[in-house]
């Protein structure tokens, strides 16, 4: 007997879960009939009208994985992970009907807004997208159609979210000093962005800001690339695997300059490492990390050593 992870969304947002079900892996079910066994006394008969998606995935934070609700659960589950969402789709399929004119139906359709799907939980990052995508909600905005949404709509919540991390991390007066207007909506973003370039404290937590990245040996790297990182390459190669080390001393503190450096930082390295950088968000604190990854050892025990490592970091 094993154990799945079930949550249930409508829309944006989440109303059940995420909460473990026992399950077996000789379960003939499809997920169809699965989740129409669950006692779910949180839906409603308005929401247990509504058409159904199913979206799997290892952990709870990368669930992308899109299943038919007719597939056998023990084979979904094997194949793409045990964590199951399950998506209430916020319009019910629309029936025409005699006393309808099926062409205004189409029209309604047509007009009707959609906003993309983000993650609720994950880095700060993410959540500032996931709580934009609830702004243009609650102010009845968003894009004609699902695919305008997903496609579009997220390519504008992307660029929106990184322009305003970007100006949070630089912070607004470098941009008024350099000539640069910009909007203050809502009405308290500048002021509360002034306020975290005065403290001397990182704004953003560790845990939530960090990232890490494993880059793959480049055995074609250019001339550019070899004489930029040289000094880098050398000292980690002298390293053991997984102790790390610090970029700072190999690039320059002017932040636009570090920013060309770490500029094809994925590129730099003969072998395999590991890579973790923080920002604070008012540049009282960043690092930037890296490591050699040993690749004689197993992916799992890959992931563990590197998260053992970057708990280290966010300890120091």
């Amino acid at each position: 007997m094993g154990v799945i992870n079930i949550s249930i969304k409508k829309g944006q947002k989440q109303i059940y879960g995420w909460m473990i079900h026992p399950f077996s892996v000789t379960d003939k079910r499809t997920i169809e009939q699965f989740y129409n066994d669950l006692p779910l006394g949180v839906l409603s008969e308005e929401n247990q009208e509504l058409e159904v998606k199913v979206f799997l995935g290892d952990n709870i934070r990368d669930i992308s994985n899109g299943v038919a609700l007719n597939c056998p659960i023990a084979d979904a589950t094997k194949s793409f992970g045990e964590c199951i969402e399950l998506r209430l789709q916020d319009i019910p399929t629309i029936q025409p009907s005699a006393g309808k004119n099926a062409f205004n139906i189409l029209l309604q359709e047509s007009s009707q807004l959609y906003l993309p799907n983000m993650k609720e939980n994950g880095n700060e990052k993410e959540c500032m997208k996931f709580n934009f995508v609830n702004y243009l909600q609650e102010n009845n905005a968003g894009w004609v159609g699902k695919d305008t949404a997903e496609s579009l709509g997220r390519e504008f919540i992307k660029h929106i979210t990184e322009a305003i991390w970007y100006i949070d991390m630089c912070g607004v007066k470098k941009f008024k000093d350099r000539g640069y207007s910009i909007p203050t909506s809502p009405n308290n973003q500048a002021r509360v962005m002034n306020e975290n370039h005065a403290l001397d404290k990182p704004v953003r937590s560790i845990a939530d800001s960090g990232t890490t990245t494993i880059y793959n040996a480049n055995k074609f790297r250019s001339g550019d690339i070899i004489k930029k990182y040289e000094p880098l390459v050398d000292a980690l190669q002298k390293l053991e695997d997984w102790v790390p080390l610090d970029i700072s001393p190999y690039c320059l503190d002017n932040p636009t300059k570090r920013y060309v450096y770490l500029n094809g930082f994925e590129k730099a390295f003969p072998f395999k490492v590991g890579h973790y950088s923080f920002n604070s968000g008012n540049n009282s604190f960043n690092v930037t990390w890296v490591w050699k990854v040993n690749i004689c050892v197993s992916e799992s025990e890959r992931m563990n050593e590197s998260q053992k490592l970057t708990s280290g970091l966010e300890e120091l």
